[in-house]
């Protein structure tokens, strides 16, 4: 299976089942019966809200928002291991060692996101 369809699929698959959890967990509030366009919405909308601002936290992980979190990490561990490891010695080559691995994919959670986020604007709509 392709790799970006399957980063794709695990996403939505993802995306569902929080849905699914809300679903379940509002049921005990509102009469499925008459209220299920409500829960829809409300299910479709956390799931996709969490996936896009997963995918801003992301965003701003590639950009190197978060390298000085990441090297105060990185300084932690290698003053608490008992083994010499090679690696960056300052903040300078640390930032330029991550910046030269891959980036973490986004348009997986964007999209997925966006399309949950979609579907709960639009059952919203049709509950009023």
């Amino acid at each position: 299976m392709n790799k970006i369809l399957k980063r794709f699929l695990i996403t939505a698959l993802v995306g569902l089942v929080l849905a699914g959890a809300v679903f379940a967990y509002q049921t005990q509030q509102y009469n499925i019966k008459t209220d299920w366009l409500t829960l829809v919405s409300n299910a479709t909308f956390v799931s996709g809200i969490l996936l896009f601002m997963a995918g801003l936290f992301c965003f701003v992980s590639n950009g190197g928002g978060f390298d000085a979190f990441a090297y105060l990490g990185y300084r932690m561990k290698k003053s608490f291991s008992k083994k010499k490891k090679e690696g960056p010695d300052g903040y300078f080559e640390f930032v330029m060692d991550r910046r030269e691995k891959d980036r973490l994919p986004l348009a997986n959670l964007f999209i997925v996101g966006g399309v949950l986020l979609v579907i709960a604007i639009i059952t919203a709509i049709l509950v009023v």
